[in-house]
């Protein structure tokens, strides 16, 4: 990436080879609360929760210097007023100007959850609307059955009707 993405749903963060954050979109600087100052020259292990710090130093570290990438890995970051925020992250490593440079995206996961639950709820009201929609041919084709009845009855009281105008006819006759 040569120039970071400013204006995406998710946050980016460029870090240098000794892990030290060179670049953050405004999108990640307003999940977390900080300003370009507070964040921009930071050892990124230094806004990890404890636990994501282990995390990042045991498998994070080791499987990007082996892989040259990571997809969909958790780790919780600290804030600017110190709350947690669990992101997943999908990182990269590449060379820039000879020099090697860690490109992440985040993804903040509770908008994840977010995005999870309308797709859950989308699915639920589909299938409402489904059952509703068999309801409704059912309820169509009983009603044609029902019509095809009726038409039945009045054809078959039309023709008694004439059978017995006929037949009063005949009998006036005679």
């Amino acid at each position: 990436m040569a120039e970071q993405p400013e204006q995406i749903f998710c946050g980016y963060m460029s870090l240098s080879s000794d892990h030290h954050i060179t670049a953050a979109n405004e999108k990640l600087l307003l999940l977390l609360g900080y300003n370009q100052n507070g964040l921009y020259g930071c050892h990124f292990e230094s806004i990890l929760t404890r636990a994501s710090r282990l995390f990042y130093q045991m498998y994070f570290i080791p499987h990007i210097r082996l892989n040259a990438h990571i997809e969909a890995i958790q780790l919780a970051i600290k804030s600017g007023n110190d709350t947690e925020i669990p992101f997943l992250i999908n990182a990269r490593l590449r060379e820039r100007a000879g020099m090697p440079v860690y490109e992440l995206i985040l993804l903040p996961i509770n908008q994840d959850i977010d995005h999870q639950e309308q797709i859950q709820l989308l699915r639920l009201e589909a299938k409402r609307l489904q059952s509703k929609l068999g309801i409704m041919k059912d309820h169509i084709a009983s009603s044609t059955d029902h019509q095809d009845e009726m038409t039945q009855q009045i054809d078959l009281q039309e023709q008694t009707l004439e059978l017995m105008e006929s037949y009063a006819k005949r009998s006036k006759r005679d």
